[in-house]
């Protein structure tokens, strides 16, 4: 299943019986507004299907992350070494050029600077943060050479929608519930997965995921699953 574009995603929130979720939460009358505008956060950015980034191998990753790394550091190279003529010409451009309201006298490693100057300063020390933040990036999602996680919005969308639940029926969503292995379909029984079939069943247009799926999310976004 491809990714979903935001106007794909909004034709399928406009699928949702607002009455019925409503009604599912023991709530009588119309639903409020805020009631809406709570909904379409949380599902603002779920995707049906393997997330695009659980998607991306072991080897694909370090692939991209090496190929970043490089770039980076090419461009912080080629910016600390560049010709002298070249620099002269980009600062003597800026020089009478400085865009309105910029303020040349900085203090520390800036004062002085002309606006060329600054740019190009800054623009390095971007680079290096940036490098920085990628590595720490690179090592705080490193992951093993095993099948990467599936569906992670569905679990964080399912967390946003008990809050949402929680609020509006006064339920904890995973308080009580039954599981009935004779019934393929609705496998997981209670209130809250009655609204949780509601919400996915109506946004993707068919019975997805499976209730045996929704049913294995939510028990891992309120931590009773591993």
């Amino acid at each position: 299943m491809g990714f979903v574009t935001d106007e794909e995603s909004e034709k399928a929130i406009s699928r949702l019986d607002l009455d019925e979720l409503w009604s599912t939460c023991g709530r009588e009358g119309q639903p409020c507004a805020e009631f809406k505008s709570d909904l379409r956060d949380a599902l603002r950015f779920y995707r049906p299907g393997p997330d695009r980034k659980a998607a991306l191998g072991w080897k694909e990753r370090s692939s991209a992350y090496n190929k970043l790394e490089k770039s980076i550091s090419r461009l912080r190279t080629e910016l600390e070494n560049l010709h002298y003529h070249i620099e002269h010409e980009i600062i003597a451009y800026n020089i009478e050029n400085e865009p309105e309201g910029f303020e040349p006298c900085y203090s520390g490693e800036y004062e002085g600077l002309s606006y060329g100057e600054f740019r190009l300063c800054r623009l390095i020390e971007e680079l290096k943060s940036f490098a920085s933040i990628t590595d720490d990036a690179k090592k705080h999602f490193s992951r093993g050479r095993g099948r990467p996680p599936q569906n992670a919005t569905l679990t964080s969308t399912i967390k946003d929608l008990g809050d949402i639940f929680e609020k509006y029926s006064g339920n904890s969503p995973m308080k009580t519930y039954t599981y009935d292995e004779s019934n393929s379909s609705q496998p997981y029984q209670g209130q809250f997965f009655d609204f949780l079939y509601a919400v996915f069943w109506s946004l993707n247009d068919r019975a997805y995921p499976s209730g045996n799926a929704l049913g294995d999310a939510a028990r891992r976004a309120f931590d009773l699953k591993k």
